[in-house]
């Protein structure tokens, strides 16, 4: 067994419990489909701009914006301009807002705002406004849903020591200790998820379809 099989056979094994072990390879494999996604997702928010590389670009417009400004409004240039019409002040096409906006989006980026600003920028990001933690999450919730019959508690350690085991795998970080399920932040990323889940989010369809053959297995082996 590899050891990528391993470790989804471990979040696996969190979410079923100890069943059979051809139910463990299914969710085992239906995991698969999905940690690419996840592994995207964890690469693409750990590249995603701090809030000093914005604010230095945004200076860098403010800057290029103003220089601009000066050079179009430079008298000893004027002259050069044949296709402006100086007394109209759409023809300089309102470079001076550039300016000003550019101060103002970086007025607005202040330490408080951290998380807004860095999940409205990993919103253009695949799988929309969640975050890599609340799609591990969200995932071990709609297939422990699928295997339990329904969502698990934000203090259930099993579900929380696979979210963080399926974390783990797709970021290679270990965040979150699991040591204490009452205080745990697995549990409350657990209960932002279930929200998520229920609100209408286009990820939850397909792992929910997904997850399918594993209610049926379940099913049919407790009919046999």
């Amino acid at each position: 067994m590899r050891n990528s099989d391993a470790s989804l056979t471990t979040v696996a094994r969190a979410i079923v419990g100890e069943t059979s072990e051809p139910l463990i390879d299914m969710v085992r494999l239906k995991l698969g489909v999905l940690t690419p996604r996840l592994q995207a997702s964890a690469r693409n928010e750990r590249n995603a701009p701090s809030i000093a590389t914005i604010k230095n670009k945004l200076t860098r417009v403010e800057k290029l914006a103003n220089e601009l400004c000066e050079a179009i409004n430079d008298k000893d240039l004027r002259t050069a301009w044949h296709d402006i019409n100086f007394d109209d002040p759409a023809a300089i096409f309102h470079v001076e807002d550039w300016a000003e906006r550019a101060r103002r989006a970086k007025d607005q980026l202040k330490p408080t705002k951290r998380s807004k600003v860095r999940d409205e920028l990993l919103s253009q990001l695949p799988w929309g406004e969640l975050r890599t933690q609340r799609h591990c999450a969200l995932v071990v919730g709609l297939f422990w849903e699928a295997a339990h019959g329904k969502w698990p508690s934000k203090r259930n350690s099993a579900a929380q020591k696979a979210c963080k085991a399926l974390y783990f795998f797709v970021s290679g970080i270990n965040v979150g200790s699991v040591a204490n399920p009452e205080n745990s932040r697995w549990g409350k990323v657990l209960c932002d998820a279930e929200k998520r889940s229920l609100s209408g989010c286009p990820i939850t369809f397909i792992i929910r379809e997904l997850c399918k053959p594993i209610t049926t297995f379940i099913q049919e082996t407790r009919l046999h």
